[in-house]
């Protein structure tokens, strides 16, 4: 369209240009000497002439051009929503049928072909976990924790008494490798569940009862998991980057090599905690309880340690650069070859061991 109205402008001006230069009376464009009383002289147009002839033509038409543009771009918006709102709807009830036909596959399972008791590497546990996994990767984090909620209540993903020998058997479902990104499990019994490399970012597991759960190697990075319970936890090697243990249990968790990067374990109770050769660089530790724990050749550097209790830990060769200890309670804790260069705070008195390097 643009092209066409610039070369309809480009012929105008070309024909004008001509009508003047080749006197081209007829056009009314030059001017006209008088010949006779009769017929008398009239004189070339003016600029203001021009205005005066093209100007409201001009106007009226780029008003009506830009009316028309709007027009189009808010008939194309309402068309790109309605468009928009139909994929949604769409999505939304492909993943409850999803769900749905999930549930009920689950459930025949559980009730028709005994997968509760089933026996380890037994046929049905196989079906139910590749159903399982197909299923949590087509849901929304709401539905992901619907999948999860139904697993734990059933007893699927923990240990459970076996039959006339009481025996305890192997969990029947587990999550190994699930992809659980942002789901939604607030308060959910997840003890003894096995989570390894399971992809929970994201996800709400505020109060949630993780209380010896396998999650070694899982991804938590930015997961919440406020007041949660997670004493025996499993989460050597596990990321942790950015994730919220505010206030959360982490008694005697296995943390060795764990990514804690930048998380908030304000007021945490990390007593007996293994975090040996764990990345804990910029955390946030602010009151936690850190008695008894391992931090051997951990990564402390520019974390926040102001008033937590390191007494008796095992800080020996960690990195602790830059780290704030105001505050910090460092009776007996080992410090043997720890670098505090540039560490704040810091009161050696009751500790043990020599540092490498001082504040």
């Amino acid at each position: 369209m643009a092209w066409l109205a610039a070369t309809v402008a480009a012929a105008f001006v070309a024909f004008v240009a001509l009508a003047y230069s080749l006197r081209w009376h007829w056009t009314g464009f030059p001017a006209v000497p008088a010949v006779s009383a009769e017929i008398q002289e009239r004189p070339a147009k003016t600029v203001w002439d021009w205005l005066q002839l093209l100007g409201i033509p001009v106007a009226l038409a780029a008003l009506a051009f830009l009316l028309n543009s709007a027009q189009s771009r808010r008939d194309q918006q309402r068309e790109d929503q309605r468009a928009s709102q139909a994929r949604v709807l769409a999505t939304d009830a492909e993943r409850e049928s999803t769900l749905g036909t999930y549930l009920a596959r689950m459930s025949d399972l559980t009730l028709d072909r005994g997968l509760l008791h089933s026996k380890p590497r037994a046929d049905v546990r196989e079906v139910a976990r590749t159903a399982t996994l197909t299923a949590v990767r087509r849901l929304d984090g709401a539905r992901k924790g619907l999948v999860v909620r139904f697993l734990a209540e059933a007893r699927l993903i923990t240990r459970h008494e076996g039959g006339t020998d009481g025996l305890l058997r192997v969990a029947s479902a587990d999550l190994t490798r699930a992809d659980l990104r942002a789901a939604k499990l607030s308060g959910v019994d997840l003890s003894d569940g096995n989570f390894r490399a399971a992809n929970l970012s994201d996800a709400d597991l505020v109060q949630a009862d993780l209380n010896n759960a396998s999650l070694i190697g899982a991804d938590l990075s930015y997961a919440d998991l406020a007041a949660a319970d997670l004493t025996n936890a499993k989460l050597d090697r596990a990321d942790l980057t950015g994730a919220d243990f505010l206030g959360t249990d982490l008694t005697s968790a296995e943390l060795r090599m764990a990514h804690l990067r930048e998380a908030h374990l304000g007021n945490s109770n990390l007593s007996w905690a293994n975090l040996m050769e764990a990345d804990l660089s910029g955390a946030h530790l602010i009151l936690a309880r850190l008695t008894n724990a391992t931090l051997t050749g951990a990564d402390l550097s520019r974390a926040d340690l102001s008033h937590a209790d390191l007494s008796h830990a095992e800080v020996s060769e960690a990195d602790l650069r830059g780290a704030s200890l105001d505050g910090a309670n460092l009776t007996g804790a080992n410090l043997l070859g720890a670098d505090l260069r540039g560490a704040r705070g810091v009161i050696l008195k009751g500790s043990r061991g020599k540092p490498a390097h001082m504040p």
